[in-house]
């Protein structure tokens, strides 16, 4: 084999160094370092040569990761705050300002004079269709016989085929009932049943 200038095995010292040469290559430039002390020393000068450690170079990228982090929970916070307060604001307009809170419950209220039934159950006449329909999402489905009623008055409700849905029930001036066993969007008739004069009912 013709000998190999020692310029030609400087070049490719390099890649030797790296380990990214052939076994062929690789035999050629051992056998050269063999019997060239120049070469040898250039070789190990390369092996010595300080390489700066991988990790070095990812330390930008963990303090981007870290201030990422930092950043993404900083806005689910912020997220979670703006939820909560544009809740609460709205619960705030609902319970405070009439027009907001009568729009999404609304109340209807039936007043009745000279209600003195002899005993007899009578039909209550309720709005335009004369039934009680609760078609409101927000309504509480709750009933409260007025305080200023003059006596105690017993109801019961029926379906639209005359099937009792509520029993008899009495309802005291001042207090109400949780009409839990009503569907929503559904007609019903109310009956009453008093010895009062004057009635009033909220069905809200």
């Amino acid at each position: 084999m013709s000998r190999i200038s020692c310029n030609t095995i400087r070049d490719i010292l390099p890649l030797y160094v790296d380990e990214v040469v052939s076994a062929e290559t690789r035999e050629i430039v051992e056998e050269h370092l063999d019997h060239c002390e120049a070469c040898r020393k250039w070789c190990a000068d390369m092996k010595s040569r300080v390489v700066i450690p991988v990790e070095s170079d990812t330390k930008p990228l963990k303090a981007f990761k870290h201030a990422w982090k930092r950043k993404r929970f900083l806005i689910s916070v912020i997220s979670v705050v703006l939820t909560l307060t544009v809740v609460l604001i709205g619960y705030l307009v609902y319970e405070n300002v009439g027009v907001v809170h009568d729009f999404f419950s609304p109340a209807t209220l039936v007043t009745m004079r000279n209600t003195d039934s002899a005993g007899q159950w009578q039909r209550l006449e309720i709005g335009e269709t004369g039934c009680l329909n609760f078609d409101s999402v927000f309504q509480a489905k709750r009933m409260v016989l007025d305080g200023n009623c003059d006596g105690p008055a017993a109801f019961r409700i029926r379906d639209q085929q005359g099937n009792i849905v509520l029993d008899a029930f009495t309802l005291q001036p001042g207090t109400g009932v949780q009409l839990e066993k009503l569907e929503k969007n559904t007609s019903y008739i109310v009956e009453i049943k008093t010895s009062a004069t004057y009635i009033c009912v909220t069905f809200s």
